[in-house]
């Protein structure tokens, strides 16, 4: 199921430790991921998201300002199984390429209201090994620069 330009994304994320890429992930899927998306915010499905972990979690909207609704490993939706099955292949691509040791899959859907956003963060909790890469894939079809909500990355070394 992976396409082929993963092996690019691959490449580029052993050069740059960061890849981009418009047309690694499926198109038909992201249109399913839309849907299911959509299906799943009719019926009331999201939480406000929350920072932290274990007793440390908390909701505070002027950090973290989207609704989530996390998959887990008895998904409610074909579209969802299909998109972990792509994950968990694409997991064993990282895997092979890199030798990390991915054992873990976490995957959620993110809504982002007008104005919400997410402040600048380490995407990995404090003291731990996990989260070595963030896979990011955005689902709005009709999106343009100057729409708002670009992903920016940092270095926290800088």
């Amino acid at each position: 199921m992976l396409n082929i330009s993963i092996d690019t994304l691959i490449n580029q994320l052993a050069d740059n430790s960061l890849a981009v890429s418009d047309e690694a992930f499926p198109k038909h899927l992201s249109e399913l991921l839309l849907q299911d998306l959509d299906r799943l915010h009719q019926v009331g499905a999201f939480q406000q998201a929350a920072i932290g972990r274990g007793g440390s979690l908390q909701v505070q909207k002027q950090i973290r300002g989207d609704q989530t609704y996390w998959l887990d490993e008895n998904p409610d939706s074909q579209t969802q199984k299909d998109f972990l099955d792509f994950m968990r292949e694409l997991q064993k691509k990282l895997n092979e390429s890199f030798f990390i040791g991915l054992q873990e899959l976490e995957a959620h859907y993110a809504l982002y209201p007008p104005g919400a956003g997410y402040d600048k963060h380490i995407d990995q909790h404090a003291h731990t090994a996990y989260r070595k890469i963030t896979f990011i894939l955005y689902l709005n079809p009709q999106w343009q620069p100057g729409d708002g909500g670009e992903l920016l990355i940092f270095d926290p070394q800088n």
